[in-house]
């Protein structure tokens, strides 16, 4: 009897053990799905914020295409507007050089009519004279004719 009973408390002890181990096994399994459920949980945070971090990368390289994009249309455009500027400033000189050669041209021109002028106006006035000369001296010629 007493060995029935040694028998039935190690039993009972080993069921007891029995159900603390599975209990400790459930305990530890639970842990398990709670640190599996934790590292998921951090794999997909790590996942997120290599996302996140990969969007901010490519928004920011994407604003410094555009901010070189715009200071290089800002490059062309002053360079255009140089350019530009150039271009003005040569044809007003050009314009200005023309403009002197024709006045120097003009004024050239304007001499000459002036000489050629004043020579048609000295010949006039020596044939003026050569003629009244000639008519004193055929008057003379008429009026000595007379006295004779």
């Amino acid at each position: 009897r007493r060995a029935e009973k040694e028998e039935l408390e190690r039993q009972k002890e080993q069921e007891r053990i029995d159900a603390e181990a599975e209990y400790l096994r459930g305990v530890q399994e639970k842990w398990e799905e709670l640190d599996e459920a934790k590292r998921k949980e951090i794999e997909r945070r790590q996942r997120d914020l290599e996302e996140s971090v990969k969007k901010q990368t490519e928004r920011e390289d994407h604003w410094k295409r555009e901010e070189e994009a715009r200071i290089e249309r800002e490059r062309k455009l002053q360079e255009a507007e140089v350019k530009r500027q150039e271009e003005i400033r040569n044809r007003l000189i050009e314009h200005r050089r023309r403009r002197a050669e024709e006045e120097e041209k003009r004024e050239k021109e304007r001499e000459e009519e002036e000489r050629k002028e004043q020579e048609r106006r000295q010949a006039w006035a020596k044939a003026s004279l050569e003629r009244k000369a000639e008519l004193r001296k055929l008057r003379e010629q008429q009026e000595e004719e007379r006295l004779q």
